[in-house]
């Protein structure tokens, strides 16, 4: 249950309006390799500086000055808004010290914000067919050639041991990781990183990995329209390479 007075329903949509701006602000000036902690640290700051444009311009207390009819005293009236009996600037420092923490715990554990722990080490491997042949489930072999009758009185010919047989599947390579490619957001800011992986099952996100080895993921509508279709195009081969690996099993 929602109680407020006067105006102060409307803290919560100068809020959510300063929320959303901080956090299409942050994404802006980061471009696509931008942390996701730092779109919740951006929102928070946002929401905050809306309930003090509030505190500062309709959330402001209102005051009037009256002649009592009969005392002919003046009387004051004042005309508050609030929400759960807080006003704006209540709230405006409420959010200054909500935000101060989130950006604190965006520098200490950034997974605590985003709700995931992001790797900076070496990244697994996406993956891929057996080149070892240490699973034989993953490759096709050649059947053996039958070896010649021997003589009785002359000894066989030494056979050399067969090569071992390539499936078809392990011999095309595969698109990921790509080499480290220049990307480029819609606002047209470049980046030099590999594409890695893609990290949901829709593939509307993936991972990259920058020169200096650090890992984050990018949701591809980031992405300026002629990478993306790039994007989609790798993720076709990956699609295919996975159907073929299917069927070969």
């Amino acid at each position: 249950m929602i109680i407020w007075r006067g105006r102060g329903i409307i803290i919560l949509l100068f809020g959510f309006v300063g929320a959303i701006a901080g956090g299409v602000a942050a994404r802006k000036l980061g471009g696509p390799t931008l942390p996701k902690q730092w779109d919740v640290v951006a929102s928070i700051w946002g929401a905050t500086a809306g309930a003090w444009l509030f505190a500062l311009t309709l959330g402001k207390t209102q005051e009037k000055i009256l002649l009592d009819p009969k005392t002919q005293q003046p009387v004051r009236l004042q005309t508050s808004h609030s929400l759960y009996g807080i006003g704006g600037v209540g709230w405006g420092w409420l959010g200054v010290v909500a935000a101060v923490v989130v950006t604190v715990l965006a520098f200490v554990s950034p997974s605590s914000l985003t709700g995931r722990q992001y790797d900076t080490g070496p990244l697994p491997p996406p993956k891929r067919h057996n080149t070892n042949n240490t699973n034989p489930a993953s490759t096709t072999t050649k059947p053996s050639t039958p070896k010649p009758p021997v003589i009785a009185d002359s000894p066989a010919p030494a056979q050399p041991a067969p090569a071992p047989a390539v499936s078809t599947n392990e011999a095309s390579s595969s698109p990921l990781p790509t080499p480290i490619l220049e990307w480029k957001d819609s606002a047209g800011r470049p980046m030099k990183a590999s594409l890695q992986r893609f990290t949901t099952p829709n593939y509307d996100t993936a991972e990259f990995k920058r020169e200096d080895g650090q890992l984050f993921e990018v949701p591809l509508i980031r992405f300026s329209a002629e990478d993306r279709a790039k994007i989609a195009e790798i993720a076709t081969q990956v699609i295919a390479e996975q159907e073929k690996a299917r069927k070969a099993k």
